[in-house]
């Protein structure tokens, strides 16, 4: 199979191209003038530009079309609202143009509000509260657009919390592993109660290749088998840092009791993926690389 990625320079991006070029032709499209470090035998490069004509004379001869490219939110600064959905159509116009009908998309949990959906969140709730979450629902409604219109057959995967080497720092998860790999506590606000549900990277790259093959379509939650309180998380870290017992909580701080759990029935059922890793055997494995980079 022969696809086509935008976003490849990203944290998930790379991952993904490692994981299908082992046994896909890729085209990779960004921003960039070149990506030497992800080309091979089998993955070539193409600079994303802003004609849309030749974005589809691009991605001809394409089967299928894995849409990771989004800006995402940085502290401090303003979200720049309806750029991921301007994106989102040029390339799905790219795509209508170049032939393709098989396009997954990478969604995300924060389509989804604590305050207005029960959890675990299910796939026909979204009430996002933040403007990533609802720019990337802007973006499922243009695929389902092009659905209606040019017969593309989308997947949206609707991904928790994602962990991986090669994530930018300032996130819990980052900070805490750093901190026990040091030998330093640990520090939760409150008592720790708030749930998220997270998702190893290279499962999220391994559904990404289920759904490019598959022939369903349709809107799925992402993540691991079952979603963590702070608290887990903390002593999970703990567990596998060899810094166990190194927690302390602050209850001068105000804590994040919001639940972010998602239902996986649809994922496993429908879609036809079960996640491999759980928390500690993606906090393992991500130990282990650390030790090799070193």
């Amino acid at each position: 199979m022969k696809i086509a990625i935008t976003g490849a320079s990203g944290f998930i991006g790379r991952w993904a191209v490692r994981h299908l070029r082992r046994h896909h032709q890729l085209l990779l499209l960004g921003l960039e003038e070149s990506l030497p470090e992800l080309l091979g035998p089998s993955v070539v490069y193409e600079k994303l530009g802003r004609n849309v004509s030749h974005l589809s004379h691009s991605l001809q001869g394409c089967d299928a079309l894995l849409h990771l490219a989004a800006v995402r939110p940085r502290r401090g600064a303003p979200f720049p609202e309806g750029a991921n959905e301007a994106l989102t159509a040029q390339v799905l116009t790219g795509a209508h143009g170049g032939g393709i009908r098989r396009v997954v998309f990478a969604s995300s949990r924060l389509v989804y509000s604590p305050a207005h959906d029960t959890a675990p969140f299910q796939e026909g709730s979204a009430h996002p509260q933040t403007a990533y979450g609802r720019s990337k629902l802007g973006c499922e409604a243009l695929l389902w657009s092009a659905q209606e219109r040019h017969g593309i057959a989308p997947v949206v995967l609707r991904m928790g919390q994602v962990l991986g080497l090669g994530e930018r720092g300032g996130y819990m998860d980052t900070r805490f592993r750093l901190r026990a790999a040091q030998g330093l506590p640990l520090v939760l606000w409150g008592a720790g109660r708030g749930v998220r549900h997270y998702l190893y990277v290279e499962d999220a790259v391994a559904c990404f290749e289920t759904a490019l093959l598959g022939e369903v379509s349709g809107v799925f939650n992402l993540g691991m088998e079952r979603a963590y309180s702070h608290r887990e998380f903390a002593q999970t870290v703990n567990r596998v840092y060899q810094n166990e017992g190194n927690l302390r909580f602050d209850p001068s701080k105000e804590e994040d009791k919001a639940r972010w759990e998602l239902d996986l029935q649809r994922l496993k059922g429908t879609l036809g993926f079960t996640p491999q890793y759980d928390l500690e055997q993606a906090l393992t494995q991500m130990r282990h690389m650390e030790g090799g980079a070193r």
